[in-house]
C-alpha cells in the first residue's frame, strides 16, 4: 500500500492517528482532552477549552492549559498570539 501524504491525521476533536510505517494495518491512535488541526482559530480554541476553565481558579480550584507539540507546531503562537489575533494568555487576561 501507499503511505499517506502526512504521517499524522486528526480523527476527531479528541484523537489523532499516526501512520505506522512498520505496519500499514497498525496505526497509532492517541487521545487528548482536545486536539486541533491547522485550520483552528485562536477564538475557537479559547471558547471551547479555556473559557470553561477560567472560573475554577477564582473558586480555589486548579486549572492548567498545556500546549503540546513538536518544534514549530505553533505552541507559542497558540499561547501568545499576534497583535491582530490574540492567543490564550492575552485572551485570558482580557476576560478576567
Amino acid at each position: 500500500g501507499k503511505a499517506p501524504e502526512s504521517c499524522i491525521g486528526q480523527i476527531d476533536a479528541k484523537s489523532i492517528e499516526f501512520f505506522n510505517y512498520r505496519s500499514e494495518d497498525n496505526h497509532l491512535v492517541y487521545g487528548f482532552d482536545s486536539c486541533y488541526d491547522d485550520t483552528a482559530t485562536q477564538a475557537a480554541l479559547f471558547d471551547r477549552d479555556v473559557l470553561p476553565l477560567l472560573q475554577r481558579p477564582l473558586q480555589g480550584e486548579n486549572a492548567c492549559i498545556f500546549a503540546y507539540g513538536p518544534t514549530g507546531s505553533g505552541k507559542t503562537h497558540t499561547m501568545s498570539g499576534s497583535p491582530s489575533d490574540a492567543g490564550v494568555i492575552p485572551r485570558t487576561i482580557s476576560h478576567l
